[in-house]
């Protein structure tokens, strides 16, 4: 008796990436037609009882082997599942299958065996058909794609899943793995890895694993992971799965070897990725399209915050690979296994500043499940701990301030649009300020080296700063983060309590095991602060701020304050720290022009998260205890670095030479509206910082700089 293949499609997008096939001198692409000793038409055979009259082979970078067949019953799929199954785990995918289909959703359901069996086997390996049929491959930029994968999940997210009981464990589901695996877990992976690296980047890389994964399973545990509502999920959306016909119709959802129930942020985080990155391979993600996903797939509602909270780690840990992955990578694509090594660890080290901004943009796109107009305008609130400022704009231009800010500034989303009393607003156009008397106006160019000149506009009277829209919106962008930071600050410098330094500060990563501590690291231009804080996170602390600190006390002790700004980092630092120089910035600011500095000392202005990404560093903390002060000096021989404490006295008096600090630079036009304490109000705030915060001064050379990074690590302790 022969199969029959159902009603339904199993279908590959023709932009299957290809893999060269290590068998044969000549590589090989896509669909291939089959070799004469080539083990799928004779699976077929055996397994299903199907004759093939044509025969074709995928050749791609997959550890899933896919050949294609046209047959008496229709075209087929044949799949040799890259990670074994258990037969309870092929049951219980068989019926989120036919559950899946008959909510509607467009499911390939798999072809039993002539015995009835869910998969065939042979060769060592586990052996599934589905039927087949041509389609479209997913286009990121097509709205009606989005939308309609957005629907198939919630439908697929909304399916009663009270008779599963307890599901099996999928193969090859990381998250699952990695929360449970404990330190042998830890001995696979070095294993399974030590046949293709060397012992040195072998090491090095699972150094980086592994510190991803302490902080990943913290927040998953921190969060209560796994008290969210479990559903049924898909567990590889990807626009690889998804066919479309030539009207735009989803006619497949494939690759069901993930699916399972669990919180739906498990496909939240794989779509925020798969589906909102820019192109396939790419680790580069469209925030806003990844937002309309993700709201799409919620319809439209909300996510609560412990939902929000878990999207990060999860996508971290979906880039530490299985020991089990990476032996069937090994067997089956062997020459796919350096680059998947170095993309894992890219993604790893990045996810956090991939999802950060798709995971604010809720407040401005959660309740749209469609695709947003990056015209449309919209507002937000944008806070820290005792100020507030107001933001209006197109929602690309809300969104991508809101990027700029974080994690030092919180975003809500207010319940109304307007200005609140008393709050200071920022608006973009300027045209948003019609109605002002002009008499009112004060207008201020604002004209810097390495940026474009702008124009704004200032309402006095009803506290608005508008932003000219002859600049653009990408430079209305960087001044509407830039003002929102000035503007906060102003309104925190109002108060005697908190002190402004002229320091950077780096602190222990979140989840690291140990007391929490920061050293704020003080002086002038040119004493090596922002160096010192490199050469910290390059040993492994995390980035609080540059140049602008501010610090406070509480009954529990110093805390110190990180502010947004872009970091102004001479290109040599990071050869002295034996880190890449980067090659390239988001941030706006012109490169030197011809009298400017050039070569490998010609600075680069990065922002927070991409100094942290470039130097291996755990992350961006928007502050800290303060638990030290130092204040570097460089000498010219690395020989003589040297880490000294200092009295009480004498750390007040390198205080004193540090202040009064400037709060802001380019806002003389602000500060009529924002008095500052005078000295004699702030003088015993300054005594007691001296008083019980230990002073230490650090002599180190440039070239010398990873010898003062252990010179600090005694503070860390």
């Amino acid at each position: 008796m022969t199969a029959k293949a159902p009603a339904g499609s199993d279908a590959v997008p023709a932009t299957a990436v290809p893999l060269p096939d290590p068998s044969g001198p000549v590589a090989k692409a896509g669909w291939q037609p089959c070799a004469a000793d080539d083990p799928g038409p004779a699976v077929l055979r055996a397994g299903w009882g199907l004759e093939a009259s044509r025969a074709e082979r995928l050749y791609r970078e997959s550890i899933n082997d896919l050949w294609r067949f046209r047959t008496d019953s229709g075209e087929v799929i044949l799949k040799a599942l890259g990670q074994p199954a258990t037969t309870a785990w092929l049951d219980f995918q068989r019926v989120a299958g036919e559950l899946a289909a008959e909510a509607g959703l467009p499911v390939p359901l798999s072809v039993p065996t002539r015995d009835g069996a869910p998969v065939a086997h042979r060769g060592g390996r586990q052996w599934q058909l589905r039927p087949y049929r041509q389609g479209q491959p997913f286009a990121p930029d097509s709205p009606g794609h989005l939308a309609q994968t957005a629907r198939a999940l919630n439908t697929l997210h909304r399916l009663p899943v009270t008779g599963f009981g307890h599901a099996p464990a999928s193969p090859g589901d990381e998250t699952a793995f990695w929360r449970t695996a404990g330190e042998e877990g830890w001995h696979q992976l070095d294993r399974a890895l030590a046949p293709v690296l060397t012992a040195q980047r072998r090491s090095s890389a699972v150094a980086a694993w592994r510190a991803v994964h302490q902080r990943a399973v913290a927040e998953l545990d921190g969060a209560g992971y796994d008290t969210l509502p479990a559903v049924l999920t898909h567990g590889e959306v990807a626009g690889s799965n998804l066919v479309f016909d030539r009207e735009g119709t989803l006619r497949a959802l494939l690759d069901w070897d993930a699916v399972q129930l669990r919180p739906r942020a498990y496909d939240l985080a794989k779509a925020a990725l798969f589906l909102g990155r820019i192109a396939r391979g790419s680790l580069d993600i469209d925030p806003d399209r990844a937002a309309t996903v993700i709201a799409g797939i919620a319809g439209g509602q909300p996510l609560a915050d412990r939902e929000a909270a878990v999207l990060t780690p999860l996508l971290e840990l979906y880039f530490v690979p299985t020991p089990d992955r990476l032996r069937r990578m090994a067997h089956t694509v062997p020459r796919h296994l350096d680059w998947y090594v170095d993309w894992s660890l890219d993604g790893a080290r990045r996810a956090r500043r991939l999802l950060d901004p798709v995971i604010r943009r809720r407040h401005v796109m959660t309740a749209v499940p469609g695709p947003v107009r990056a015209d449309a305008h919209t507002a937000v609130h944008l806070s820290v701990p005792g100020a507030r400022v107001h933001l209006t704009g197109p929602a690309r231009l809300v969104g991508d301030a809101a990027d700029r800010l974080a994690p030092f500034v919180a975003v809500s989303e207010p319940a109304e649009h307007h200005q609140p009393d008393g709050t200071w607003s920022i608006r973009y156009p300027a045209e948003a300020g019609a109605g002002a008397d002009p008499a009112e106006l004060e207008h201020v160019t604002i004209t810097a080296p390495t940026e474009p000149t702008a124009t704004l506009t200032v309402d006095h009277t009803r506290r608005r700063l508008l932003l000219d829209p002859a600049c653009g919106i990408g430079f209305a962008t960087h001044l509407a983060a830039r003002y929102a930071r000035i503007l906060l600050r102003l309104q925190r410098a109002t108060r005697a309590q908190e002190l402004f330094l002229h320091a950077g500060m780096a602190a222990t990563a979140r989840g690291a095991g140990r007391t929490d501590r920061g050293i704020a690291v003080i002086g002038p231009k040119r004493t090596g602060k922002t160096s010192t804080v490199m050469a910290a996170m390059r040993a492994g602390a995390a980035f609080v701020g540059n140049d602008d600190l501010s610090v406070t006390r509480s009954p529990n002790g110093w805390t110190g304050h990180g502010w947004p700004r872009s970091v102004s980092v001479r290109s040599d630092t990071f050869t002295a720290l034996g880190a890449a120089p980067p090659r390239g910035s988001a941030h706006p600011a012109r490169p030197p022009g011809p009298g400017g500095p050039a070569g490998r000392t010609a600075p680069v202005m990065l922002l927070p998260a991409e100094l942290a990404s470039l130097l291996g560093a755990p992350g961006v903390r928007p502050s800290a205890p303060l638990t030290a002060l130092v204040f570097p000096r460089f000498v010219p021989d690395a020989a003589d670095t040297a880490l000294r404490e200092l009295t009480p006295e004498q750390t007040a008096r390198r205080l004193r030479r540090e202040h009064p600090v400037r709060v802001v630079k380019q806002a003389d036009f602000l500060l009529p509206h924002f008095p500052r304490p005078s000295p004699a109000e702030t003088d015993e705030v300054w005594r007691l910082l001296a008083a019980e915060v230990p002073g230490f001064e650090l002599t180190q050379s440039f070239t010398g700089l990873t010898a003062g990074a252990e010179r600090l690590a005694s503070l860390w302790n």
